[in-house]
């Protein structure tokens, strides 16, 4: 028989004998976020299920049915155990969060904005970072000993890493492009000193040879623990013996700032909200393994003019820096350039 005949079946069943839904769930469905629960999904508001499930949801009155409903996750045979009724807000309760809403839609505007002159001006000016610097009011730092195998910080971001490393860069000491290495960060550079690969004797590194061998294999180990864990949590096999932190709610942007270690973030929001609590892991360039579990899932807003230009800033910025990248490579493949002297692009013209 099919699944909706099936259902059917169960929905007749349950509307016999009401007692039996969270037993009848606990066999019958193949959600294993709430299987487990007796198919309780909690209270939840307008706006946060599929459509065709929250309308039949909405409809109905404490302790009536409804069902088969059929959405993109199949078939659902609905019960409403309680009904809490909406709360209006006074002026007074939602003036902090309306504040602190308007004051993030500001700040990501002008992010926006400040992100566009910042772009321009490092290209433009591409023989100093100072004018960059003064113009925004930054101050220039320096770091030494980066390598291309960097496994940590923001000189590991892969974009980074390549302009840094370019020709263009190392030998003509350009600055790099202004490169988004997280949501909110952007990160020009330029190379004032560089060291050509070297052999070093045995003897100076064997110390720091055996050292990385021992991380290594630690990482290894980390891994496949990490791994068997995961595979046992979204099996539905908990451990009494894991210590979760403090539940937090992240929007993507707040997990890549620091909300979550950067490895974790995508594996983390691409969670079936079917299937809650959900789990995800990753291993971390510092050679560990992070578990993450997802309790709740809120649907991302669209209707924010602010966000839509900060998306559409970054994804300008993303094409671009590769339609730059593509061209400069094709130029060097096909002509040959001397410098003759170096002052003159370092220096801006004197007027």
């Amino acid at each position: 028989q099919s699944i909706k005949q099936h259902a059917q079946q169960l929905l007749v069943r349950l509307q016999a004998h009401p007692e039996q839904f969270a037993a009848v769930a606990k066999v019958e469905s193949q959600d294993p976020g709430s299987a487990s629960q007796g198919g309780d999904l909690g209270f939840f508001a307008r706006g946060t299920m599929t459509p065709p499930f929250e309308k039949a949801v909405f409809a109905l009155n404490k302790g009536e049915f409804s069902g088969p409903v059929e959405t993109d996750f199949g078939y659902h045979v609905i019960q409403v155990t309680d009904i809490h009724e909406a709360k209006h807000l006074s002026l007074e309760e939602v003036t902090p969060q309306l504040t602190a809403e308007i004051r993030r839609q500001k700040a990501s505007q002008k992010f926006s904005e400040e992100a566009d002159a910042f772009t321009t001006l490092v290209y433009e000016q591409s023989g100093s970072l100072q004018p960059t610097a003064d113009k925004f009011h930054l101050t220039v730092q320096t770091a030494s000993g980066i390598s291309k195998d960097q496994k940590t910080g923001i000189w590991s971001n892969p974009k980074l890493q390549q302009a840094l490393f370019s020709s263009a860069v190392i030998r003509d000491h350009r600055n790099t492009p202004a490169i988004e290495v997280a949501p909110g960060l952007l990160v020009a550079a330029r190379v004032t000193q560089d060291q050509a690969a070297m052999l070093k004797p045995l003897e100076q590194v064997a110390p720091s040879i055996e050292q990385r061998l021992e991380e290594q294999q630690a990482a290894v180990l980390a891994r496949q623990a990490g791994e068997e864990k995961l595979k046992e949590l979204q099996a539905g096999r908990t451990d009494p013996a894991l210590t979760w932190s403090g539940e937090r709610l992240l929007t993507r942007q707040q997990a890549y700032a620091g909300g979550l270690p950067s490895a974790v973030v995508t594996p983390a929001f691409r969670v079936d909200e079917r299937h809650l609590p959900g789990y995800a892991g990753a291993s971390t360039p510092e050679g560990g393994f992070v578990l993450v579990r997802v309790t709740q899932i809120q649907p991302g807003r669209t209707d924010e003019s602010a966000t839509r230009k900060e998306a559409e800033t970054g994804l300008t910025r993303a094409y671009g820096d590769g339609a730059m990248e593509e061209f400069m490579a094709a130029l060097r493949k096909k002509a040959t350039i001397q410098v003759v002297d170096k002052s003159v692009l370092e220096e801006s013209p004197q007027h």
